[in-house]
């Protein structure tokens, strides 16, 4: 069969010719299909939904989706004779195994376990919407070329998606959402839309960096400029982030690092002097443009460092932290305290929720160590792909400081497969390793 070049990409690890011009593809490419449907599952459940709507089987929506992301994997597997992964089953099991453990040493939890809204089976465990198969499509994901090319189609899908959402919200003046008491309610944004805004943001923005093509900051501009319109400050707080892992990426050497802090801190200081000005520019250009934004407001009304009932949650964990601040409380120890008066039920914060669930100890390690082992991998890691794929997933994930369960985050569980897969990659490239020499090495670069 015979091809236009129009299909050729060996550059995307897509298609191929062989001697003949006949068409050749990877068996891998089934794997990554798979991968960008899961990451775009939510407008995929959108799609099904309305076809399946039209000949009055919408029950069957969760069983189609899954269908439609796993099949792919199965062909893989059934054509290939190989399992696409190594460490998931056991990550599964040391999941399972801790709210096992937890449910047996506190039935009483059994009500924030098996709820139907952010319960373990839906916002957890669910092969569709479960954020720890987040680890599972990193890894079946492979070498990081495919990674980000995975990363690269579901940024499309994302972006369209988003328009969509932000479209039908400004028909309609609103977006909703489920209110602390578990209640439907309407507000002018959307924190779902800014996170998904800024993960569409960054990626598109390392491409560029790669790339170096103008259109892709013009997009990494107007997905800017949505954020600020629809989304949350939490979705700033990503962007932030980003900045500061952007700062110690390997691409520079020490002299550029050294010039990168003093020029980011000059900026910095000029901007927290010029505030007041800066502020009135935002609001000039706003009022101009017509965009109206709840960031906006808050920052024209003093307003942006307000910690909208955050502190109380906080101030209500941190209390029962302290009776038990050695062994903790078990998975979900905080919902216990928090969902009484909060529907969703977690801390608001990844380092209260750790602490709850773990133990200060524990849970102070845990955080540290990834934090740690983010900025290393990041630092000497000589694949940019990979710096890449680290530096957007540890940013968009570094909304759980403010907002979110690190249970129900995929980020959060992407970036520990990557760590996963970098420490694998290191013992890799130097097979003699011991893990003396190793710990050597990780405090030597301290």
């Amino acid at each position: 069969m015979k091809l236009s070049w129009t299909l050729h990409r060996p550059d995307l690890g897509l298609f191929r010719l062989d001697r003949d011009g006949n068409l050749v593809f990877p068996k891998t490419l089934l794997l990554d299909f798979s991968v960008i449907l899961w990451l775009c599952n939510a407008p995929l459940r959108l799609v099904i939904a309305k076809v399946l709507s039209m000949v009055g089987h919408k029950e069957a929506q969760e069983i189609l989706t899954g269908f439609i992301i796993y099949t792919p994997i199965l062909l893989y597997i059934l054509i290939s004779g190989k399992i696409p992964w190594k460490y998931f089953h056991w990550f599964l099991i040391a999941c399972a195994g801790f709210f096992g453990i937890t449910y047996l040493m506190h039935p009483e939890y059994e009500h924030w376990l098996t709820r139907d809204a952010f319960g373990i089976s839906d916002s957890i465990f669910s092969p569709i919407r479960g954020a720890i198969w987040g680890f599972f499509m990193i890894e079946i994901s492979g070498d990081v070329k495919r990674l980000w090319r995975n990363f690269q189609f579901a940024a499309a899908g994302t972006f369209l998606y988003q328009m969509y959402l932000w479209v039908q919200a400004k028909r309609a003046g609103y977006w909703d959402f489920v209110d602390s008491s578990g209640a439907m309610a309407r507000r002018p944004y959307s924190l779902d839309f800014g996170y998904a805004m800024a993960f569409v943001l960054l990626v598109v923005f390392v491409t560029y960096t790669f790339e170096k093509k103008r259109w892709m900051l013009l997009m990494s501009a107007l997905c800017g400029i949505l954020i600020l319109d629809s989304g949350s400050r939490g979705s700033l707080v990503c962007l932030f982030a980003f900045a500061l892992l952007f700062l110690v990426d390997a691409k520079w050497n020490k002299k550029e690092r050294i010039r990168n802090f003093f020029a980011v801190s000059a900026a910095g200081g000029v901007a927290l002097l010029s505030m007041n000005y800066l502020i009135k520019l935002i609001v000039i250009l706003a009022d101009k443009f017509h965009i109206t934004s709840r960031t906006i407001t808050m920052l024209a009304e003093g307003e942006a460092m307000d910690d909208n009932g955050r502190s109380d949650i906080h101030k209500l964990i941190l209390t029962h932290i302290k009776e038990k601040p050695l062994t903790g409380y078990g998975a979900f120890g905080d919902r216990q305290f928090i969902g009484p008066k909060f529907n969703w039920g977690y801390s608001h914060s990844i380092v209260y929720e750790m602490w709850a669930d773990f133990g200060v100890i524990l849970g102070t390690l845990f955080l540290g160590g990834l934090v740690f082992l983010i900025a290393k991998a990041i630092f000497e890691e000589k694949d940019a792909r990979y710096r890449g794929a680290m530096m957007v997933v540890a940013s968009v994930g570094a909304r759980l400081a403010l907002s979110n369960t690190f249970w129900g985050d995929p980020y959060f569980w992407m970036m520990v497969a990557l760590l996963t897969k970098w420490l694998f990659d290191l013992r890799k490239r130097n097979p003699g390793i011991s893990a003396q020499t190793l710990l050597k090495q990780l405090q030597e670069a301290r």
